[in-house]
């Protein structure tokens, strides 16, 4: 019949008091040490994101403050000693100064100096207001620009993206460690069940004799 439990899996539940309170205690384990993984790992994801934005919003903070005399001046060589100053930053994977019409007026690398910017987030950086921007902010990359004005005036952007890999790697250490201990728990609940059970089934059996 439809819904109706197998024999032998009935059996092998209800047969031996010993197998059901070492796959219950094992299962219980199971569970709550996963759900303890997960929260675990997305507490720390959410935090270390966080703290990621936080330090690309300084840095392109930073990098907009100590370049508006440069572009004022259209001193490209200041620009690039300001930016390379920034390169040994930990994770940055580029830094650049763009004027208003998308054009990389000084890059981290030095080749792509005079390139436009076309692609769609810098497109909708240029059209938007000019404020703080968090174009992207994923598990690969953080991506934000901050304007540089002199007297209120636009005169360009300073662009930082820092690579996230760092704390993917970090979290990818916690959730194999998170595994061992879910696996060791678990076996160490079974054995301790299996100790139970055994003194509990042994008590009962001389009970019945």
């Amino acid at each position: 019949m439809p819904g109706r439990v197998p024999t032998y899996i009935r059996r092998f539940w209800t047969r031996s008091i010993r197998r059901q309170l070492m796959l219950g205690i094992a299962l219980v384990h199971a569970v709550l040490m996963t759900i303890f993984v997960f929260d675990l790992v997305e507490r720390q994801r959410h935090f270390l994101n966080e703290q990621s934005i936080a330090q690309a919003n300084g840095l392109a903070n930073t990098l907009a403050a100590n370049s508006g005399s440069w572009v004022l001046a259209s001193d490209i060589e200041g620009l690039s000693e300001v930016l390379q100053s920034q390169a040994s930053y930990p994770g940055l994977r580029y830094a650049m100064v763009i004027s208003p019409q998308g054009r990389i007026v000084a890059h981290t690398d030095s080749g792509k100096a005079g390139l436009y910017l076309r692609d769609a987030i810098s497109t909708l950086l240029l059209s938007g207001a000019s404020e703080p921007r968090l174009l992207v902010a994923d598990r690969a990359l953080v991506d934000t620009a901050h304007p540089i004005k002199a007297n209120g005036k636009l005169i360009g952007w300073a662009r930082v993206g820092i690579s996230q890999a760092a704390i993917t790697a970090g979290l990818w250490a916690i959730t194999r460690d998170g595994i061992f201990y879910t696996l060791l728990a678990i076996a160490v609940g079974t054995l301790f069940a299996f100790l139970m059970a055994r003194g509990l089934t042994g008590g009962l059996l001389k009970l019945v004799t």
